[in-house]
């Protein structure tokens, strides 16, 4: 019978609970840009950023608040961990997302420093090795743009409004136009061999100006593929466009906001 690695608990270390389903979003929101990423713990927070190599879209991701069940840093005030992204979905995968999860940094067994994931409600332990944080990139010291033309919409009719315009966007991929006026959104798709698709949304959240400026920005397929299963996480999606600029998507998983994801992805070039 093989024997297993003791592991202990480091001095400073952080521990947290919230259920599955958080910590699953919230870990595959930046592996849609990144394998590996660091995590920041702090009292009141758990947040990381990554942009995506070619430095076109960057995703901001948190947890805080009554997403979480508890946080607890001890003996400092911050800890850094840096992760492998698909290591943490693969041991998520198959657990029920109602359960609790407990998350402890770092463990330590034979010299490894670990990340100790327990799922309470189905007595499941992983013990994950970490990487070196001088291995793996920096958060991007940029904060998101935030545009004053924007809109809320339901994140899983965004899902399925990306699906359809793949189906009008050419092998050499023009893009996806995101255009404001009034009181809705367009989003256009339009191809001299596939043919055209248009979605329009219209705002119905009074939080958000009813009258827009008229705005455009062409975004790539690609990185609207690669966030769609996100954005439909959201009931609430707020999307800020501005001429030419980056487009942002706020993705809220609560009602309070405590859990969000933010993407930001920069336009297509007019040349290409």
């Amino acid at each position: 019978m093989p024997k297993t690695t003791e592991t202990e608990v480091e001095d400073e270390h952080v521990q947290l609970s919230c259920t599955v389903k958080y910590l699953d979003t919230f870990i595959s929101s930046v592996s849609a840009f990144r394998d590996e990423g660091k995590l920041m713990f702090r009292s009141d927070n758990v947040f990381t950023k990554v942009s995506d190599p070619a430095n076109v879209g960057m995703c901001m991701s948190k947890i805080e608040g009554r997403a979480l069940n508890s946080l607890e840093v001890h003996n400092t005030d911050e800890l850094v961990a840096a992760l492998n992204f698909e290591r943490i979905l693969d041991c998520l995968s198959g657990v029920s997302g109602t359960s609790d999860v407990e998350v402890t940094w770092p463990v330590v067994g034979g010299g490894t420093r670990m990340i100790r994931l327990d799922i309470i409600d189905e007595d499941l332990q992983f013990e994950i090795n970490t990487i070196n944080t001088d291995s793996v990139a920096d958060m991007p010291d940029v904060d998101p743009l935030s545009h004053k033309s924007r809109i809320v919409v339901d994140g899983t009719k965004l899902k399925k409004t990306i699906k359809h315009a793949d189906k009008m966007v050419s092998e050499d991929d023009k893009g996806i136009f995101f255009q404001t006026h009034d009181e809705q959104l367009q989003i256009i798709t339009t191809d001299k061999t596939s043919g055209n698709f248009k979605r329009q949304f219209h705002n119905h959240d009074p939080s958000v100006e009813e009258e827009m400026d008229e705005h455009e920005t062409s975004i790539s397929i690609q990185y609207l593929k690669d966030i769609k299963n996100i954005l439909a996480k959201g009931d609430a999606v707020t999307v800020h466009v501005k001429d030419d600029h980056p487009i942002r998507f706020d993705i809220d998983l609560d009602d309070a906001g405590d859990a969000q994801v933010v993407y930001v992805i920069a336009p297509r070039l007019k040349s290409e």
